[in-house]
Order: C-alpha cells, then sequence, then structure tokens
C-alpha cells in the first residue's frame, strides 16, 4: 500500500479518474505522467472545450467569476458560501463546492432564492432527442455509455451542492453543442484568447480564456443547447454517491491504493512513463507481465464484445499475458460463428504465432482490377467544436488539404499535384474541384480510407 500524509477533499476531476478504474485515482493524485500531457491534438480539442464553455458564459453577463487560481481550494469555496448567502438571485462561474470530503467546481451555477440551475458546459455533439425521447437512454432504458461520464460529472456537482443546501432545490442541465445549429460569426475561434497559466504549488494548470468579438453579438447568435437532466442525475445519484464515498475514504487521510484486478481495459490506460518522468502507473499495476511480448493487448479489437475479449479476459486472469497464448478456436461470437472481427483477430494470432506476414488471397484480384492511370490520394481535413465560417455546424467537417501521385502507365514516371488553403474561405468546394481537377475522370484512385 502507497500512502502519504493528505488531508484534502476528494476533487470531482479524481472522481472522474477513478470511475474509469480506481487505481488510477492514487496515480492522479500523486502526479503521475499521462500520455494525455503532450498530445497536441488533444490539448487542440482542449482550446475548443475552453471557447465553448467561456460562450456558455457570456449567456448570463451579470456572471460574477470565482478566482481559485491563486487563493486555493479552500478560499474560493469560502468565497463561493459567502456570495451564495448574502445574494438572493446571483449567477456564478467556477463556484467552488465544498463538503466534508468532496470538491467539485460548477461552470455556471445560478441561483434564484432558493432554487439553483446548476449547469455542467461539453464540448460534445448534441443530436437533439431521439424518437424514445430518453436520448441518454440505451435499449434498456438504462443510461447509455455514452453519456454515463459526462451525467457522472453533473451528479456528482449536484450531490455536492444538495449536502451544502439540503433545502434547496437543484436542477441539473448539460450546456453542449447543437448539431442542427449554425453561427453567423466569421471565424468565430480568431475571436478567443487562451492562456495557460501554471500557479506554484498548484497541480494543474489553469486557463484564462477571453472573447475579443461582440458579446451582445454572440449571445444572440450562438450554437448552443441547454439540456435538463434531472432525471438521469436522480438514477445515478445512488451509485456516484457510494463510490464518491469510498474515493474520499481512500485520499483522506492518507492516499491509499485502491487494488483493482488487471483486465483488458488496461489497453486505454493513460498512465505510461514519459520521457521526463519514469513513473508509470500501468506497469506498476502490471508489473513483469506489462512487459510481456507480443502483448496480448495488441489484440485487434480488444474491448469490443466478442470472444477476443472473452478469451483475453480469461488469460489475463490466470496471468497469460502473451498474444501467442491466445486459443484461436476462443475467438468466435458467443452463438458460435466466426464473424469478421473475429477472422481478423485469427488471422493476427496465426500471423504472430508464424512470425510471418498476412497477404490476402484477394489482393492480386483487386491490384488486377485497376486501370491506369492511378491516383494515390492523401487529404486532411479538421472538425472542431467552434465553427470556422459563417454558416457552419459545430464540428462541421473542413478539408484544407490534399497531395495526388499518379502513375499513368506501369512502369511510368510519378508525378506529383497538391493544394493547401492559404485563404480564410471555406475551403471545401475549391478542395473538392481543384482535386477533381487533378484526377480527371478516368483511372483508379486509391485511398487509405473513405471518409
Amino acid at each position: 500500500t502507497q500512502s502519504r500524509t493528505m488531508p484534502r477533499p476528494l476533487a470531482i476531476s479524481e472522481f472522474n479518474t477513478a470511475r474509469t478504474c480506481p487505481e488510477k485515482l492514487s496515480h492522479k493524485a500523486l502526479g503521475y505522467p499521462t500520455t494525455f500531457d503532450s498530445d497536441p491534438y488533444l490539448r487542440l480539442l482542449s482550446a475548443g472545450g475552453y471557447m465553448v464553455k467561456q460562450i456558455a458564459k457570456l449567456q448570463y453577463p451579470d456572471g460574477i467569476a470565482i478566482d481559485y487560481a491563486g487563493t486555493g481550494a479552500q478560499a474560493a469555496a469560502e468565497r463561493t458560501i459567502e456570495m451564495l448567502r448574502a445574494s438572493e438571485n446571483v449567477v456564478l462561474f467556477e463556484a467552488t463546492l465544498l463538503c466534508g470530503s468532496k470538491l467539485a467546481r460548477t461552470d455556471i451555477l445560478v441561483k434564484r432564492g432558493a432554487e439553483f440551475d446548476l449547469l455542467e458546459v461539453k464540448a460534445k455533439l448534441w443530436k437533439g432527442p431521439d424518437d424514445s425521447c430518453a436520448p441518454f437512454r440505451g435499449k434498456r432504458g438504462g443510461i447509455a455509455s455514452e453519456w454515463k461520464r459526462y451525467l457522472e460529472d453533473v451528479t456528482f456537482q449536484t450531490m455536492v451542492l444538495e449536502e451544502l443546501f439540503p433545502e434547496a432545490v437543484v436542477h441539473p442541465y448539460l450546456v453542449m453543442c447543437d448539431k442542427a445549429r449554425t453561427t453567423s460569426i466569421d471565424e468565430l475561434h480568431s475571436l478567443f484568447t487562451i492562456r495557460r497559466l501554471t500557479i506554484e504549488g498548484s497541480p494543474i494548470d489553469h486557463v484564462d480564456v477571453r472573447f475579443l468579438g461582440d458579446a451582445s453579438s454572440l449571445r444572440r447568435d450562438n450554437f448552443l443547447a441547454t439540456i435538463p437532466v434531472d432525471r438521469e442525475v436522480r438514477d445515478l445519484m445512488p451509485a456516484v454517491r457510494t463510490a464518491s464515498d469510498e474515493f474520499a475514504q481512500s485520499v483522506t487521510p492518507e492516499l491509499l491504493r485502491i487494488p483493482t484486478p488487471i483486465s483488458p481495459s488496461c489497453k486505454s490506460c493513460e498512465y505510461r512513463a514519459s520521457r521526463t518522468d519514469p513513473r508509470d502507473g500501468f506497469m506498476d499495476c502490471w508489473g513483469p507481465l506489462g512487459a510481456v511480448e507480443p502483448s496480448i493487448l495488441e489484440l485487434y479489437k480488444l474491448g469490443a464484445p466478442g470472444g477476443g475479449t472473452r478469451e483475453a479476459g480469461r488469460l489475463i486472469q490466470s496471468r497469460q499475458t502473451c498474444l501467442l497464448d491466445v486459443d484461436e478456436d476462443a475467438l468466435a461470437n458467443a452463438d458460435g460463428k466466426v464473424g469478421a472481427d473475429a477472422q481478423r483477430q485469427r488471422v493476427q494470432v496465426g500471423c504472430a504465432r508464424s512470425n510471418i506476414e498476412w497477404v490476402s488471397d484477394r489482393l492480386m484480384s483487386v491490384l488486377d482490377g485497376l486501370r491506369y492511370p492511378l491516383h494515390f490520394i492523401d487529404f486532411e481535413t479538421s472538425r472542431l467544436a467552434i465553427p470556422y465560417h459563417s454558416g457552419m455546424h459545430p464540428y462541421g467537417m473542413v478539408a484544407f488539404q490534399w497531395s495526388c501521385h499518379t502513375i499513368r502507365e506501369a512502369g511510368g514516371p510519378i508525378e506529383h499535384a497538391a493544394w493547401l488553403n492559404s485563404e480564410r474561405v471555406f475551403p471545401n468546394f475549391e478542395f473538392a474541384s481543384s482535386l477533381r481537377d487533378a484526377i480527371g475522370g478516368g483511372g483508379s484512385v486509391l485511398t487509405w480510407a473513405t471518409h
């Protein structure tokens, strides 16, 4: 058991991490490195999330921000309570809720007398309600896995707020990007500034986000949807309360590991060593089993329903973590049929065991069916929460680059053509037009994947 003196409450970010795997709670609390830390794409996505949150805040021009960056959680929590008790009606941004062993921060908290609106902002695409009028539910009526982590987040915040104000009525909401809406503000993303601030003594970076455009225009013309989630929060509350109590006991007064059996889900563990920090949460859990090659975690479609995940789980439980230990006969659906995924898994295991490359029997017939000229195409696109141009939806696709290598006859030279958008305009039409001009109307087009 790893421990240290740590008299502090369980933060909501720690709760969210521990819900994916209880073992990760100690890794996060001790500041272990993750694969997310230096991922430039994830930083780009997080920038979109900060902008979405700022757009939501701008809908409340009288909102008051609780500054916690330089004051610490305790001071921010005291300031929050002071303002909530002193005001009959008030809107707070980043309200800090501290009750006993639990700590939460709300994106937007609206107080109207004895009622609260608790709004959690997510840069997730909201596609609107489905025909069942239960958009957050699976086919059997439970919370769909796609939504569970978002809803547990707002449930945790609601729980802490209700513990602080037991007589109040709390209405929880998710605020998300509405797929059906657009914006008429061109280059909206360019009107934001984002600064990441490192506060001495704080384990996390703080972010200063500012909107430089016309806030009143953005209030009239935004693409956000505010969805009530009262029912979902009430359904999740018992499980969230039980889990949060367990996790809180593991961080206060001492940090204690919560032993968790290793499993196929460890494939997605983000707590891996970095170039600058040798601590490795994955290896802490797996030990020598994590160094076995080829690893069973490399199995194709591991984690998806099917025989591969069942077989991997069985082997891991018996402390066998080599891909070569997989029984190929076990790679089948529950009804015994060998589907496309299971067939590919069998090919992978068989070739790994024989140390050979796999070549499809259909490859030569496919190649024989190609007609010159051959066009080998690569292209780049982007889909982010904030629409790039007027008239676009959130997460609308922008195609901004293509390159093409053409061989016009067998043994012929390779001709290269390329296009890159350099104008501040919607590029998709020019992308398609220029690519069509480059490849003409004959021959075969080869790409890595459809898009």
